[in-house]
């Protein structure tokens, strides 16, 4: 798909599952991918996947929870790669404990890494996409906002926000 080659993408949860195959799928197509995950290894081996097809691939470890190093991924990633033409907010988390047994901290975790993350993320790239009047933002959340699924009462909440 010529339209995606030499754009930049940034994909969070690039580190396995639907994420790996997001970045792996855009960096096959020429684009320029930031892989953006905690574990730093499973990074590094998606992103030698891709160098070894020929793609471009930086590894950027970061926690979904921490704002300093989202607006630091951005920026590494603007400096690095050039300006962000794609986000792919695919990272989150599960909880299956039942809502009237949640404590505050799980609660907030998931708030954070499915909800505030992405919101973040969104505010940091889109100012420069609407400036070059052209970008792409797609937010994966769980089929849990859709359906309901015993003992998952803070994914059932986080989904509807996102808009699933």
């Amino acid at each position: 798909m010529e339209a995606l080659k030499d754009t930049v993408a940034i994909v969070t949860g690039a580190s396995s599952g639907i994420g790996e195959g997001i970045a792996t799928m855009l960096a096959a197509e020429g684009v320029r991918v930031a892989l953006i995950a905690r574990r730093h290894h499973e990074l590094q081996r998606v992103a030698e996947a891709i160098r070894n097809l020929g793609g471009t691939a930086l590894v950027a470890p970061a926690n979904l929870r921490d704002e300093q190093a989202l607006r630091a991924v951005v920026e590494q990633t603007r400096n690095r790669l050039g300006p962000v033409d794609i986000l792919v907010n695919c990272g989150g988390i599960v909880e299956t404990t039942p809502i009237h047994e949640l404590d505050m901290q799980t609660w907030d975790a998931c708030l954070e890494v499915n909800l505030r993350a992405p919101t973040l993320l969104c505010a940091a790239v889109l100012p420069g996409m609407r400036e070059r009047k052209r970008g792409y933002i797609v937010n994966i959340a769980s089929e849990a906002g859709v359906f309901v699924y015993a003992s998952m009462g803070p994914m059932r909440s986080v989904s509807t926000r996102c808009g699933s």
